[in-house]
Order: structure tokens, then C-alpha cells, then sequence
């Protein structure tokens, strides 16, 4: 005997592929409302982009810690080469 979930339809089709498209079409609207509510923001206020271009510069520090902690995963080093 097998389960309802699977042998029922709704609107002719298994109720198994309309779960996996609704998550589909619900992933679709959240990250659409994403990116359009960032594009509505950057295109109301184009100073945004010039004060992060003033202000990009991270410490030296900062930098050699982030080069140390990828180092295992990817074998990059602090200078950036590539040795392992």
C-alpha cells in the first residue's frame, strides 16, 4: 500500500513535483524581492556607491589574517602565491 502523498493529484499533477516547484517559485520570489529591493536602494541613493569607493581600504592586518585563514582551504598564502 502506498502512502496518499504520493499517489494523490492535485490539479493533475503529483503532489511530489508541485512541493519541489513551489519551493522553487518561493526561493524565486524571495531572492527576486532581494535584489530588486537592492537596486530600488542603490538607484534612490547613488551616493552609496561613491562613499563605499572612498572607503574600501582594509588594514594590512586585516589582510594577512584573511590570507592565513584561507591559506589551508586553498593554499594561498599571505603574498598571494600560490605555493603549497
Amino acid at each position: 500500500m502506498r502512502p496518499i502523498a504520493t499517489t494523490r493529484m492535485a490539479a493533475g499533477i503529483p503532489t511530489g513535483r508541485l512541493a519541489i516547484w513551489w519551493v522553487v517559485a518561493s526561493e524565486i520570489v524571495i531572492f527576486g524581492g532581494l535584489l530588486v529591493s537592492y537596486i530600488m536602494h542603490r538607484l534612490a541613493k547613488p551616493e552609496w556607491g561613491d562613499h563605499a569607493a572612498k572607503h574600501q581600504r582594509l588594514d594590512w592586518r586585516l589582510q594577512h589574517i584573511r590570507a592565513a585563514d584561507l591559506e589551508p582551504f586553498c593554499g594561498v598564502g599571505p603574498q598571494g602565491r600560490g605555493q603549497r
